[in-house]
């Protein structure tokens, strides 16, 4: 669902607006925190850091006086949204617009008024019908359920109030260029399978879907094993007992309701605010998280909203998750947007300094980030050490790094490059689901409790079989992880999908890698099958699916059965493969001789099989350097397929990333570490090269010395 007559438009490379396509590179003022004599210099600065975008949230609760009362500034100058919007205008600067409902923005109640989040018949429920308590560092809040009519009814008194004033905003008419609908749709954080939402409205809307999706009961009682008289009878699941693929069906049905949940939430608040005058412009939505998983799902987004953004507040120390996130968005978004990326620090956190933010900031855009806003650019409460004080003030030191970035930015016209990517990693959504509904206990609120301890992410993770060899649940993102690492150590750029990627986009790629067992959903397996007739190589493994998840023969890759199979084979002194099935090495010739690599031939294509499981992490020396032992296996499939490495180096300590469009390439250098890293590099067809930083020229191999928490840009000359 786009916007049919829209005077502004989403590009791959940032928002058409007008005849001109404007790179999305924006930061966020919120217009009540500051004193209104301190807009002007506020928004003077920042246009002066390079930025042609800003960013504000409009929130229920600080406009709402009393029920059905309103302060858009006739009380309290500050609320004046009609003069803020003037003055960025006043600035050349385009707005984003974020009505909420839902703010958080470090406000009690999540922005919301107290007296809906206090409403019984809106609060959201737990498995065991309690309100979802959210223990949030200022205010403990009792979420409210996006299935509550209560709540919409709610949500339309406000959006009456406050969309007339915005709607008068709407470019042309004025600078509002995009709104965002709702904000962070995650369940409020607590993304556990059955923690919630069974609220009476949310359990009515799951009977609906199952409705849509088997039509009469007797169908689904025939999969559930269920004897069901009407599907008003049904309950969702509230823990994990599944023993057989039977009783599995009910929790991946559960799984993807609430991928529902969070999308029909999200075009709901949409077309509320369209019917009530904010159309012509893109609607964009942002993930909490930064590699959205189950329960989220980009691709369904995108078909509702014109952007699925992702946020991220790193450390440098988790480059390796900014890395990920970024890669698997800039495969999966038309624009590759971070709506919040953190500048400056919530008041209870440790400030970071200019050169981390500066690294930070440079990681996301160098593994294919091409869109962002800062959040904040200016302190204010519960935010601070930010490119700008209070009042608007430069704080030199962070201003500098923005502005210096951005005008880098603009000069290498960064918009338009792109990771230059033949290699696709995809991840299966029906084992995500699975690993998402397999959890025998949790502690619900783990987003809180990551600040007090450090779980492993499978902490709870059944380990059960249902009718399978493989423990899908826990051995798919093994597979996921060892050809990350290896790629990386082979100097094989790869990008990261699911199976909402397009075939279109799919074909765009000389190899799909792919994590497959006995279950495959049908979808999947079509798409792959006719990646592979098509001319792709498929890499996939541990198992060649021959059933669907409900059971349902799939009958789309043919292949001679194993001559046996062992229980472990080593690839190297830190690495094996577990439950490993072996075929003939030559089968034209029967020499005898067996392997656990089996390829064959499938249209035009190839599709190749690697027949083991790889162990689990926690019984390697190190996760990271074990995997990157199945390179060698890799290297001949990747040479079938013609795909070669851009780069070598002599130290992995050090990732890389190159990018290019038609009139430029670059190459990226990145220290993740917090020790000094000499590197040599050797790039493929580049025989010189510009340090964008200091000017600096390297004729030959690149060698330097990377400090700790850098990425060092280098422009390849032509």
């Amino acid at each position: 669902m786009t916007t049919t007559t829209a005077t502004v438009q989403v590009a791959p490379e940032g928002l058409r607006i007008g005849d001109r396509v404007w790179p999305l590179y924006s930061g966020s003022v919120h217009y009540w925190r500051h004193r209104r004599e301190d807009w002007p210099r506020l928004l003077q600065n920042v246009r002066l850091m390079g930025f042609h975008f800003l960013d504000t949230y409009f929130p229920w609760n600080v406009h709402e006086t009393s029920p059905g009362k309103f302060d858009f500034g006739e009380i309290v100058p500050e609320k004046d949204i009609a003069a803020f919007l003037e003055a960025c205008q006043d600035h050349d600067l385009f707005v984003l617009c974020r009505p909420g409902p839902h703010i958080n923005s470090e406000l009690p109640f999540f922005g919301y008024p107290e007296r809906v989040v206090n409403d019984p018949e809106i609060q959201m429920r737990t498995a065991l019908g309690a309100p979802a308590v959210l223990p949030v560092a200022n205010i403990p809040i009792a979420a409210p359920s996006y299935a509550s009519e209560k709540f919409y009814e709610a949500v339309a008194e406000y959006f009456d109030a406050v969309a007339p004033v915005l709607s008068r905003y709407i470019y042309p008419r004025g600078p509002i260029v995009a709104v965002q609908s709702d904000n962070e749709m995650s369940l409020f954080f607590r993304t556990r399978c059955y923690d919630l939402d069974y609220h009476p409205g949310a359990i009515a809307a799951y009977r609906r879907m199952l409705v849509r999706k088997y039509g009469d009961i007797g169908a689904l009682n025939r999969l559930y094993g269920s004897g069901y008289a009407d599907f008003d009878s049904v309950e969702p699941p509230r823990d994990y007992l599944a023993q057989s693929r039977a009783e599995l069906i009910p929790y991946l049905d559960w799984a993807e309701y609430q991928e529902e949940y969070i999308n029909d939430g999200l075009v709901r608040i949409r077309r509320m605010l369209e019917a009530r005058g904010l159309t012509g412009v893109p609607y964009y939505h942002n993930y909490p998280t930064f590699y959205p998983e189950a329960p989220f799902r980009m691709g369904a987004l995108e078909e509702v909203m014109d952007i699925a953004g992702v946020d991220a507040y790193p450390r440098p120390d988790q480059y390796g998750m900014v890395k990920r996130g970024a890669q698997f968005t800039s495969t999966m978004s038309r624009l590759p947007f971070i709506p919040e990326f953190g500048a400056g620090t919530w008041a209870w956190y440790k400030p970071q300094p200019p050169e981390d933010h500066l690294f930070n900031t440079r990681t996301a855009f160098i593994h294919g980030i091409r869109a962002i806003n800062y959040y904040m650019l200016a302190d204010r409460d519960r935010w601070l050490n930010t490119p700008l004080h209070e009042d608007g003030t430069p704080r030199e030191d962070m201003f500098a790094i923005y502005q210096r970035w951005n005008a880098q930015l603009d000069q290498l016209c960064w918009h338009e490059l792109r990771v230059e990517r033949r290699v696709l990693i995809l991840s299966p959504r029906l084992y995500a689901r699975l690993r998402y509904v397999a959890v025998e206990g949790s502690i619900p609120y783990d987003w809180l409790m990551s600040f007090y301890c450090a779980l492993p992410g499978d902490f709870f993770l059944s380990t059960s079989t249902p009718e399978t060899r493989d423990a899908i649940q826990q051995q798919f993102q093994p597979w996921v992880d060892a050809f990350r690492f290896a790629l990386d150590d082979l100097g094989v750029s790869y990008a990261l999908a699911d199976s909402d990627i397009s075939d279109d986009r799919l074909a765009a790629y000389s190899t799909v890698i792919v994590p497959t067992f006995e279950w495959l959903d049908r979808e999947l397996a079509d798409k792959l099958d006719r990646y592979a007739r098509g001319g792709g190589h498929v890499l996939c493994g541990p198992r060649l699916p021959t059933t669907t998840e409900t059971g349902d023969p799939i009958a789309v890759w043919s292949s001679p059965p194993p001559l046996k199979t062992a229980p472990r084979v080593d690839l190297g002194p830190d690495l094996w493969l577990e439950d490993v099935d072996l075929w003939a090495q030559s089968e034209r010739e029967g020499d005898g001789t067996a392997s656990f690599v089996h390829t064959f031939a499938h249209g035009l294509g190839q599709i190749a099989v690697i027949a083991g499981v790889f162990p689990h992490p926690d019984l390697l020396r190190e996760k990271e350097h074990s995997y990157r032992q199945i390179g060698p296996v890799l290297v001949p499939l990747l040479a079938a397929a013609g795909v070669a490495t851009a780069y070598t180096r002599n130290n992995l300590n050090v990732d890389i990333s190159v990018l290019s469009s038609a009139n430029r390439r670059v190459i990226c250098l990145a220290n993740p570490t917090p020790d000094a890293q000499p590197v040599s590099v050797q790039v493929v067809n580049a025989a010189s090269f510009r340090d964008i930083d200091t000017g600096a020229r390297s004729i030959g191999n690149l060698n330097l010395t990377l400090t700790p928490w850098t990425v060092s840009i280098w422009e390849i000359d032509p």
